[in-house]
């Protein structure tokens, strides 16, 4: 994949981290999580393709994300 079609990817994925209070930073095309004090982790590009697909709403994925067992939850 080259740097122009991870580019929307890392965009969404950095607005999911964002609405979710995770800290997240791009660095030359590659997105990093903050692990503690002083400790980033590098994520691969799967990962960074999963939160941009959550970020989009695909239902199944958010539904993985938070560990629900079925779709049809009833609301309050």
């Amino acid at each position: 994949m080259n740097k122009t079609q991870t580019e929307p990817k890392i965009t969404l994925a950095l607005q999911w981290f964002k609405e979710n209070n995770i800290q997240a930073y791009q660095d030359d095309g590659s997105i990093y999580v903050s692990a503690g004090r002083d400790a980033d982790v590098q994520l691969s590009t799967s990962e960074v393709d999963y939160r941009a697909e959550l970020q989009l709403g695909n239902p199944w994925q958010d539904g993985i994300a938070n560990n629900r067992t079925s779709f049809n939850t009833p609301s309050a």
